[in-house]
């Protein structure tokens, strides 16, 4: 009994988990080290961002062939630049409101260029990447990109002038809370 007690054991260490992916979060050169309980609540928003987005580079390469450089920097300067990354273990699918996508890797940009979109500024880009490369984001649901923002694991981290032209959509972000809460 004891034998099949230990074997039940090891299997059980040896089969792969759906783990938390790693998060690592960057802001001006500097690791910011997060409480479980704030990691959690990032990772949740950011996987709910992805979800929430319409199109991608991938699927609609044509919405991508003019953007705006400055918007869409490559990776490598995201990667050097102030960046919150997820990092799955294994690919991770993602069931967009623009199609399916599998990633090994979620990067959103943290530049300090405000980017804006309806009015409001948020952090971000995204980029995704899988086996195949990166695949760019779009039209992601306002509302949760400005939550993430405004959370207070995130926002003492953000560009100055980021967290100014925010702090024009809190308002706006709260009426939102209580409408879906109420």
């Amino acid at each position: 009994m004891k034998t099949l007690l230990s074997f039940i054991a090891l299997a059980l260490m040896a089969t792969p988990s759906v783990a938390s992916p790693e998060l690592v979060f960057m802001a001006d050169g500097e690791k910011v080290t997060l409480s479980t309980e704030d990691r959690t609540r990032v990772i949740k928003k950011i996987e709910e961002i992805v979800t929430s987005a319409n199109f991608n580079s991938r699927d609609h390469a044509e919405m991508f062939t003019k953007a705006d450089e400055t918007y869409w920097r490559p990776l490598d300067q995201i990667r050097s630049g102030s960046h919150i990354l997820l990092r799955y273990t294994t690919p991770h699918d993602f069931k967009t409101v623009g199609g399916k996508i599998t990633a090994t890797e979620v990067w959103m940009d943290l530049q300090k260029e405000p980017r804006s979109a309806g009015g409001a500024v948020y952090p971000g880009p995204i980029t995704l990447v899988n086996e195949g490369g990166s695949i760019k984001l779009t039209k992601e649901g306002g509302y949760l990109v400005l939550g993430l923002g405004l959370d207070p694991a995130v926002y003492p981290h953000l560009p100055k002038i980021i967290q100014e032209t925010m702090d024009r959509g809190r308002k706006a972000y709260e009426e939102f809370e209580k409408k879906k809460d109420g």
